[in-house]
């Protein structure tokens, strides 16, 4: 159950982009104000976040460049295998349809459908560097289910599946769990297994698998298993490199390498008496940011943790981030916040992409 602050509708859809960085408008806003900090703050202006609108504002152009993968294994796919093409992003909607919609928010076609169960929604969305697949994941986190199945156990209840939308609209299973990335190399996928403990759902496992042989490797969720909610999953995110990833556990935001060894902490943490660092990134650089304060009294704020160095605001928020992911394609951020839907940031600017309650995930 996700919502630190208010529980999300049915009705929210979950955007992924595959994009490339924007341009500045003159329409720029950050997403709220911040009080003076001990942190510098890079963004330049600490005007207050829009007010949700009806309709969608422009979004990025069409014809932005294509994104870049990153790494040198991964080959340009031929023009027909692109299921997501440059300039659109792959929308799961809360009925479970996926759809490609272009940058400036229009509606374009269907790609494919995964099943929702009661009570589940759809918990993260990503798509492979070259485009040619839509990861979509979905998660019904009740600790109690429906009567019970023929071997006895509840139905429904800490149910979570990793979908494998291809071209043709073909839908396949791809593996149990939630919070599915595509590795930057485009060959493996990590996710979070799920399991009913005590009768309480709770995230157990980090799970890397091959999406050429299938084969999965898992370890025991670094940090400890967590129950579920405490605090809610965010999706995970891969390192450029694709050698660690980060992911957020009780203590707040953690990253490791993929095989669980080297576990370091970002930012506070607890039980220790830190704040909690939340909704981890890797930025262009490698370097890890997070969400921390959010968000009573516009208090919370998007910091970036160098190896080295200080700490340092990118920029300020009113109302939680609910997914944010690297732009694929620049050096920038993709990000939807509870509130007021889907933003880019270029390194400097916050621009509104759209508008309407929206959750995006990496």
């Amino acid at each position: 159950m996700w919502s630190p602050a208010v529980r999300l509708t049915a009705a929210a859809a979950v955007l992924v982009v595959l994009g490339a960085g924007c341009a500045t408008r003159a329409d720029d806003q950050p997403l709220g104000s911040v009080t003076a900090s001990s942190l510098p703050v890079v963004t330049a202006s600490t005007t207050a976040a829009p007010t949700p609108k009806s309709s969608a504002p422009a979004g990025p152009s069409s014809a932005s460049t294509a994104s870049t993968p990153s790494s040198p294994a991964t080959r340009a796919p031929s023009a027909g295998s692109v299921l997501v093409r440059t300039g659109e992003v792959a929308v799961a909607l809360a009925d479970g349809a996926i759809i490609a919609v272009t940058g400036d928010g229009g509606r374009t076609r269907t790609l494919g459908r995964v099943p929702i169960w009661p009570n589940g929604h759809v918990d993260a969305v990503d798509v492979a560097p070259d485009g040619g697949r839509v990861l979509v994941s979905v998660l019904d986190d009740s600790d109690e289910g429906g009567p019970p199945d023929s071997s006895g156990a509840p139905t429904n209840a800490c149910r979570a599946a990793v979908y494998s939308v291809l071209r043709g609209r073909a839908v396949k299973r791809l593996a149990s769990g939630a919070d599915a990335s595509m590795a930057p190399d485009g060959h493996r996928v990590a996710y979070l297994r799920y399991a009913l403990d005590h009768g309480f759902c709770v995230r157990t496992h980090l799970v890397v698998r091959d999406l050429g042989s299938g084969a999965e490797k898992a370890v025991l969720l670094p940090g400890g298993s967590v129950l579920e909610g405490t605090p809610p999953e965010w999706p995970l995110t891969w390192s450029p490199d694709g050698t660690r990833v980060a992911f957020v556990s009780e203590r707040g935001a953690l990253m490791s390498r993929v095989d669980g060894r080297e576990v370091t902490q970002v930012g506070g943490a607890r039980p220790s008496g830190g704040e909690r660092t939340l909704a981890p990134v890797f930025l262009a650089d490698g370097t890890v940011a997070g969400m921390t304060g959010c968000c009573l009294g516009g208090e919370g704020r998007m910091v970036a943790f160098p190896a080295t160095g200080d700490p340092y605001v990118l920029f300020p928020l009113a109302t939680p981030v609910r997914a944010i992911r690297r732009d694929r394609g620049g050096a920038g951020l993709w990000l939807t916040t509870e509130e007021t839907g889907l933003w880019h940031w270029d390194g400097s600017h916050l621009r509104a992409v759209f508008a309407p309650a929206l959750i995006t995930s990496g």
